[in-house]
């Protein structure tokens, strides 16, 4: 009888307790699986939230600084004081770097057909329908006039340290003021050393738009302070590091060229506040294309800017596109996260032109 029981005891686990096995092992393994696929995709949100946040604060924080200092001139801080020698009829001068006149411009919806010339100045071909920022103005300066001139035709003597005076080169254009005139020309001829001194005569000027006339409007006294003109471009163009992604660039004359500043800012767009009744305050925000239609100046009337950009993630993680999001008219679908920003930055020289 014992030997029959142990038998018994010893025949194993039933067919339907095998598959009660089976059924809980499949169930514990599509929950354990799923967890781990869950994990793995909040990584690659959170990654990717990462990626975009980062980009989007260091673009914000380019363009807004940049911005607030559009049109800055210095203690004269006016266009209309400005006396520009500048030979307009130079093959080396361009309206889109040299007009100092106009220190604020900008290209609403670049077209790659009638906008081309910019893709051959910037050395990078804009995203088609993203906005160009063009600032025209002055850098802080320590420079200054440590000798008066024997009068209007005379070179400038400089003081300063020698980091900037290293920048006063052949063909750099520069400004030297007294806070009630200013004169704009191009240094004529490269003569850098510790007693530098800033020749502006006529004649051909290599790298550089040449002068149509020697002499300044005023003879400047010592202390006059003497400014290094620059002209910026901030613009998105395709990545030149990472394939298949757009980047903030940044576009400088004294850089000599465009740097690619921020990945992953897919879209670009501006808006300019604007000031259309005299009274100093902005009455509405316009596109540059409407500020033209509209005959309003740029210069004069613009004293905020709206930015609004749109960052896209590194990776795939099946995210939804922003409500009325398109690129070129199509709503992208690689899954890809995509946040708006926007920000509204003073202009610190507002109505920089009245």
């Amino acid at each position: 009888m014992k030997r029959l029981m142990a038998k018994k005891y010893q025949q194993g686990m039933t067919l339907i307790e095998v598959l009660i096995a089976l059924a809980l092992s499949a169930v514990l393994s599509t929950v354990v699986y799923q967890t781990v696929i869950s994990n793995r995709t909040n990584i690659e949100i959170s990654d990717s939230y990462a990626v975009v946040q980062e980009s989007a604060r260091l673009a914000m924080e380019i363009l807004s600084r940049d911005i607030r200092m559009l049109g800055y001139l210095g203690c004269v801080n006016n266009v209309s004081k400005l006396n520009i020698w500048l030979d307009t009829d130079d093959s080396d001068y361009d309206a889109s770097l040299h007009d100092f006149s106009s220190s604020l411009d900008a290209v609403d919806n670049y077209d790659p057909g009638s906008d081309a010339a910019y893709a051959t100045l910037l050395g990078a071909t804009p995203v088609t329908d993203s906005d160009l920022l063009i600032n025209r103005s002055a850098t802080m300066s320590d420079l200054t006039v440590d000798m008066t001139p024997s009068d209007t035709a005379a070179n400038l003597h400089v003081a300063g340290p020698q980091s900037q005076k290293d920048l006063l080169t052949l063909g750099q254009v520069v400004m030297v003021t007294d806070c009630t005139s200013a004169d704009v020309f191009t240094v004529s001829n490269d003569t850098g050393g510790g007693s530098l001194t800033v020749p502006h005569n006529i004649g051909t000027i290599a790298g550089g738009p040449d002068n149509k006339q020697k002499d300044l409007s005023v003879v400047y006294d010592k202390t006059s302070q003497i400014l290094i003109m620059n002209s910026t471009v901030h613009f998105i163009a395709p990545s030149a590091v990472i394939p298949g992604v757009n980047s903030l660039y940044k576009y400088s004359i004294l850089n000599g060229g465009s740097v690619e500043m921020v990945p992953y800012v897919e879209s670009l767009q501006f808006t300019y506040g604007v000031d259309s009744n005299g009274d100093s305050t902005v009455d509405g925000y316009m596109t540059a294309g409407e500020i033209a239609t509209a005959g309003i100046s740029m210069t004069d009337n613009v004293y905020s800017v709206k930015v609004e950009i749109v960052v896209a993630g590194d990776k795939d993680v099946g995210a939804p596109v922003p409500s009325g999001y398109t690129i070129n008219g199509t709503a992208p679908t690689d899954g890809k996260l995509r946040k708006r920003y926007t920000r509204v930055v003073q202009i610190r020289n507002s109505a920089i032109g009245g």
